[in-house]
């Protein structure tokens, strides 16, 4: 229900009442709110010796529908001229029912000390001493004492995929970090991508030295065609084309595992002819002298054929510049299926 307020409402009883009665009919209305559905006001009756608070629903003319005896009073009998105001109560204080509209307003200030508690569902305060431990938390309750945790607005001017949040003793506060990996730590989930009809995918690559990539049951639309993965150092604003040198690759085709070596990739990671089930790893691996990225993958998939592919290698992409972005894109029809990112520091 939302309580409505109005000031210096006044009027008198327009005929007596009894102590039960649920309607009363006022001399005039001027400035009484218009009590619509859902809506209430507090009514105070008196006659100069006896009071009566009551809250009124609902407003028709000059009748309004009343809910006797509130706030600890009784309903009591009135006569003609009683005098009727909406006033504020204790209940419009201590009480607030249904929503009060604060949208005006630059800031709202909730209940707040160094050791508040909360103890029963739905209370709430700011407790002031522990962290984000130099700024505070919110205390609220429900079923026991939480805390919503707060890190300094400054953080959130420039968050990267992969953030976590820590507490720092030095600044004493929490705040958001790059996940240290490695040391035995293993990877850190970036991002996954579930998709059913994607002509292209592009990834950012942010803070790690080591990438991997995940395929899981990808499916092509179309047959003959390539799936090509390439590499930015310009956070994705164009993809390179050229430098890519390759070591070695051996794909096994079908069942008689025949090893095909080929030697250079022009312009990516490139799985040929792939139709079903392209499931695999590639690995992306740059240190931070900023040499030349390593890369190695090891993907299989089911051809037009209906032969089983295997292709593995590694090579390097020699741009003087670490990559920061990945696509994955065929040369023809969409993609269906499921890619994750994963990262993993020096340290």
């Amino acid at each position: 229900m939302t309580r409505l307020y109005t000031n210096n409402f006044s009027t008198t009883l327009n005929g007596d009442i009894t102590n039960i009665a649920t309607v009363l009919t006022v001399q005039d209305v001027a400035g009484l709110p218009g009590i619509g559905s859902g809506e209430t006001c507090q009514i105070t009756i008196t006659d100069g010796t006896n009071v009566e608070i009551v809250t009124a629903t609902a407003v028709a003319g000059s009748v309004l529908t009343i809910t006797r005896g509130q706030e600890g009073t009784s309903g009591t009998a009135f006569v003609n001229g009683a005098i009727i105001e909406l006033r504020a109560t204790a209940l419009s204080f201590i009480d607030p029912a249904g929503v009060i509209d604060f949208g005006g307003a630059t800031s709202l200030e909730i209940p707040n000390s160094a050791t508040p508690t909360v103890n029963a569902d739905g209370e709430i305060s700011v407790d002031t001493t522990v962290a984000d431990f130099s700024h505070g938390i919110i205390k609220y309750y429900g079923g026991e004492e939480c805390a919503v945790i707060a890190v300094p607005v400054a953080e959130l001017t420039s968050p990267v995929g992969g953030d976590i949040v820590a507490y720092n003793a030095t600044n004493d506060e929490f705040e958001l970090v790059q996940p240290a990996g490695g040391g035995g730590g293993g990877y850190t989930f970036i991002s996954n991508t579930n998709f059913t009809t994607a002509s292209i995918i592009e990834l950012d690559l942010l803070n790690f030295v080591h990438y991997r990539l995940v395929f899981k049951n990808v499916d092509r639309t179309s047959s003959s065609t390539t799936l090509r993965v390439a590499f930015s150092v310009d956070g994705g604003s164009t993809y390179i084309a050229t430098g890519y040198e390759q070591f070695i690759t051996k794909t096994v085709l079908g069942a008689g595992a025949n090893l095909v070596t080929t030697a250079g990739i022009a312009s990516g990671i490139e799985l040929s002819n792939p139709i079903d089930n392209i499931a695999g790893i590639i690995d992306i691996i740059q240190p931070s002298d900023v040499a030349p990225t390593h890369l190695k993958w090891d993907v299989t998939w089911i051809d037009s054929s209906a032969d089983w592919q295997h292709s593995f290698g590694v090579g390097v992409l020699t741009s003087s510049n670490n990559v920061n972005a990945l696509r994955i894109v065929p040369t023809a029809g969409t993609m269906a299926g499921d890619i994750s990112l994963f990262g993993l520091n020096e340290t």
